[in-house]
């Protein structure tokens, strides 16, 4: 299989900065570290990647990539503050929610 020069450098400077991580200490040896490593080769095809993982965040800075660091648990705590706002009715005056009025529009007769 051939890998663009780009991407294999990518991958070869993660394993690395990988190796030296456990070497120092910096991270500790886990089972799944492996497996964890391999997911984050995937950065240079998004443009925001979302994780839990501890390695993934310690790691990041690594990847120098032009994507986004998401931590999990804080866009998990923004979509449940999201989803509580879109089910919030939102009021317009006397004119009631936006569904009431969109309902009113769609119900009058057309010519």
């Amino acid at each position: 299989m051939c890998v663009p020069g780009h991407l294999r450098d990518f991958i070869a400077r993660l394993g690395i900065v990988f190796c030296c991580c456990l070497t120092l200490r910096y991270i500790t040896w886990r089972p799944t570290n492996v497996l964890d490593l391999q997911y984050l080769f995937y950065a240079p095809f998004g443009m925001v990647f979302v994780s839990h993982d501890r390695l993934h965040q310690q790691l990041w800075p690594a990847t120098t990539t032009g994507a986004e660091f998401a931590w999990g648990a804080d866009l998990k705590a923004d979509l449940k503050r999201h989803v509580a706002l879109v089910k919030r009715p939102a009021k317009l005056g006397k004119m009631g929610s936006l569904g009431n009025r969109m309902r009113r529009l769609s119900l009058r007769k057309r010519p």
